[in-house]
């Protein structure tokens, strides 16, 4: 696989512009309206110097990775991922592409260096996560990662995961939310580890397209936004 790091261009606003209600607002148990606070992006990176990024406890990046048959490319100013997917394969080696977000990870001067963290949304009251797409992404999948407990919460590698079937949505809109309490196990036909989601161990954010389900197909698509329902 193969990953892309963050740097230039900036979306954002302050910190009042920051908490908006959607159209769609997902309703609390307690019946009150929630709302989507959105981060304050500079290119691919949503830095935790940024007070609305620091009050969710995000220091969060945007990357994209593949298979090792699809072509793909990724624009770090722009979010923008563009390329072409391979069928799955006859042993299903091709998976696709994926468009990740980290939730909290640390620089090369941090202590650890260039390291996956955790991020709990229940310590800073988050329902779920919300995000703004434009583009073509065929076979759309959003999952969220829970990162595998064999790291102790700090992963300085790739792929932080548990290997097995994550939780999130199958085909949602481009323009989206996603309630924590509301998400579907992914379907892996009994292979992988099975695992119950953790609330705690929350980790990073997928934007997946999968070969399985869309076969030799092409995309190009961009990331406008990434918020947090709360």
């Amino acid at each position: 696989m193969s990953a892309a790091g963050a740097a230039g261009g900036e979306l954002g606003g302050s910190a009042a512009a920051g908490r908006a209600g959607s159209a769609g607002a997902a309703q609390a148990g307690s019946g009150n309206a929630v709302g989507v606070t959105w981060l304050t992006l500079k290119g691919s990176q949503a830095p935790s110097s940024e007070p609305i990024n620091a009050s969710l406890g995000i220091n969060g990046t945007l990357y994209a990775y593949a298979d090792g048959c699809a072509t793909l490319s990724w624009d770090e100013g722009t979010r923008c991922a563009s390329g072409q997917l391979c069928t799955a394969g006859a042993n299903f080696e091709n998976w696709g592409i994926a468009v990740g977000f980290d939730f909290h990870g640390t620089g090369p001067n941090d202590d650890p260096p260039d390291t996956k963290l955790l991020w709990n949304p229940e310590q800073v009251g988050a329902l779920g996560v919300a995000w703004r797409i434009r583009g073509n992404a065929p076979g759309r999948q959003v999952w969220v990662l829970n990162m595998q407990p064999a790291f102790h919460g700090q992963c300085g590698v790739m792929t932080c995961e548990i290997a097995g079937p994550p939780d999130g949505s199958a085909m949602p809109a481009l323009e989206g939310q996603l309630l924590f309490d509301h998400m579907v196990k992914d379907n892996w036909g009994g292979s992988g580890t099975p695992y119950v989601y953790d609330p705690a161990a929350v980790y990073a954010l997928q934007f997946k397209l999968p070969a399985i389900n869309v076969g030799a197909a092409s995309f190009s698509f961009c990331v406008d936004a990434l918020g947090v329902i709360r």
